[in-house]
């Protein structure tokens, strides 16, 4: 076989290094994008810094000693999800981003010094408000912010106040659990649920559910501290309704403000030698690019935001139960980029609605095509929920059953994506559902 040389053309391509930059910036969640300007910012003398002017103090101490006031954001957040100390710590810093008055926030710190290893008030409040020499009215006050923290039951002055607290902090409401708690707490002592159930009017099954939400509660609030802080989540995006409708608000405040030293350019290029301009000019056009990604990234975000809010527009009215069905390829399409620029400017980033504060992807839905158009998973899921709920606690209907009972309205998916839903609602399978009388 004689060997020869034969010379091709083909076609690959290359990530250049300015456009991986741009593509890593899109999808940097905010405190990401702190370290990487920082980081830039140290490899590059022409990039000038200027920190956010958002400022906190340390809380004040029991002696009511102030504390000095040096503290940026993102420092809170970074201690938030590093410190693994006293869980007073996550109080103090959850306490620290509320605008309260001097002598509220006095009275708050107290109450949180005051908690017990176990997250417990013991004292009561017209002591410390003896102690304290302040109204008891202001410890009211401060009381009803601290049992608002984080974790829920914080404050509580009894095992049924911390229960309370609990259920009322849940994402749906739990009324008969509440008003067993409040009411019938002593049934958890004698065990006469069937004497529940008539009193109140309910059936065996509902008491049975609202018992076992009730246990799965934690008496001791702080539990779990060991196991790390609630990490607190700054959104990258806040949607507000005002007179002209709804508006999207990018919460980049307590980023540092970048800027190109053109003047330090100027002169150090005019006096150095080759090598030097030729490394000033370098640094100067690697400055001008991160501050266009900065702001090809802004706007990119606050692009995709206006599609949602407009295609979103009755989740934003009513809440989660009307969310529709919205794609990272309807949204890609009608602002005319490729479908993984708007999956990267999601990714990881969570989004302040009306409704509370959601993980980004979660506005976006999958949806299924029925004989009468379209369906959100959402909505499928709610549907699953709703015939779970009515099911027969003896006989609960199979993955196969609901997958019929579907098809019956229209909606014709597979058992396994049945399953799948289902276990995203955090439904258990039909075996493990079943209740003997």
């Amino acid at each position: 076989m004689a060997l020869e040389m034969i010379q091709t053309q083909t076609l690959n391509l290359k990530m250049s290094p300015a456009l991986y930059q741009a593509i890593s910036l899109l999808q940097y969640t905010n405190t990401e994008l702190v370290d990487f300007i920082k980081e830039q910012a140290m490899e590059n003398p022409l990039i000038h810094l200027e920190d956010s002017s958002y400022m906190s103090s340390k809380p004040l101490s029991s002696s009511w000693h102030n504390q000095p006031a040096d503290k940026t954001r993102t420092d809170i957040i970074e201690e938030t999800i590093s410190d693994k100390g006293d869980y007073r710590e996550s109080l103090y810093q959850q306490a620290n981003v509320l605008s309260l008055d001097h002598s509220l926030k006095k009275a708050l710190i107290y109450l949180i010094d005051s908690l017990s290893d176990h997250g417990y008030l013991e004292e009561s409040l017209e002591l410390l408000a003896e102690d304290l020499n302040i109204d008891i009215s202001l410890l009211n006050e401060a009381l009803a912010i601290l049992q608002s923290f984080e974790p829920a039951g914080i404050g509580a002055r009894s095992l049924q106040e911390c229960l309370l607290l609990q259920l009322k902090s849940l994402p749906e409401k739990a009324p008969l659990a509440e008003q067993i708690v409040s009411e019938f707490i002593d049934v958890f002592i004698t065990g006469d649920w069937s004497s529940l159930s008539k009193e109140l009017g309910v059936t065996g099954h509902d008491i049975q559910k609202a018992v076992e939400m009730i246990q799965s509660l934690h008496p001791n609030p702080v539990d779990n501290f060991e196991q790390g802080l609630v990490q607190y989540i700054i959104p990258d995006v806040t949607i507000k309704k005002d007179e002209s409708g709804y508006r999207c608000i990018m919460e980049d405040y307590f980023l540092p403000q970048l800027s190109v030293n053109f003047d330090d350019y100027r002169i150090l290029r005019k006096d150095g030698d080759k090598e030097t301009r030729r490394y000033l000019q370098k640094k100067y056009h690697e400055a001008q690019w991160l501050v266009q990604c900065l702001s090809k990234r802004k706007q990119t975000l606050l692009e995709v935001t206006e599609v949602v809010i407009e295609r979103q527009r009755a989740f934003l009215e009513k809440g989660p139960k009307l969310l529709k069905t919205l794609t990272l390829g309807m949204v890609a399409e009608e602002l005319g980029v490729h479908e993984s620029t708007v999956s990267r400017a999601i990714k990881n980033k969570h989004i302040q609605t009306p409704h509370g504060l959601f993980p980004y992807k979660e506005l976006f839905v999958r949806g299924v095509k029925t004989a009468e158009g379209s369906i959100s998973t959402h909505d499928i899921k709610e549907t699953i929920k709703r015939l779970i709920a009515s099911e027969n606690p003896a006989k609960p209907l199979s993955d196969q059953a609901i997958t019929m009972r579907l098809k019956e309205k229209g909606i014709q998916i597979s058992r396994r994506a049945v399953a799948k839903y289902r276990s995203e609602c955090g439904i258990l399978s039909s075996t493990k559902r079943k209740r003997k009388d």
